[in-house]
């Protein structure tokens, strides 16, 4: 667990460093466990892993560069997502989402004098990524020392 970041270092979609800025991020990763119960038995027998479902949201202005974003959600096009941060430490992390779909935008009008944000929802399916025994992962997680 970590208790702070120091700084985001890149935030990428679809292999490119994005151009606009990213003021809100969110993840959720739920396995789904449950407990599973024998015939004829009252104590559980065993943990049942479900089906990975990873989900989450991400806040950026509107402007030019991040339009883009809502073509792709109306089109429903796929995108992989990639952000690496570090701890303050020698320590770097990287999270890959390797084929995401944006599912929703929320469409808010802002008051007066208020920015116009973009808050867009997506979810992770599993798809291909560095190599052939990668096909169907749904998340990748790595941790490296600088």
């Amino acid at each position: 667990i970590m208790s702070e970041v120091d700084s985001i270092g890149t935030f990428q979609i679809d292999d490119t460093d994005v151009t606009f800025d990213v003021t809100n991020f969110t993840l959720s990763v739920d396995a789904e466990n449950r407990p599973q119960v024998g015939l004829g038995s009252l104590p559980k027998v065993g943990m049942e892993q479900g089906k990975v479902s990873v989900t989450g949201s991400l806040e950026i202005y509107l402007d030019d560069n991040s339009w883009a974003q809502i073509t792709n959600l109306l089109a429903f096009t796929s995108f992989n997502l990639t952000i690496n941060w570090n701890d303050g430490s020698a320590e770097r992390y990287i999270l890959h989402l390797p084929k995401c779909y944006w599912t929703s935008e929320s469409g808010d009008v802002p008051g007066v004098n208020s920015d116009k944000m973009l808050a867009l929802s997506f979810g992770a399916e599993p798809g291909g990524a560095y190599t052939a025994s990668d096909t169907e992962k749904t998340i990748h997680f790595a941790k490296v020392t600088a």
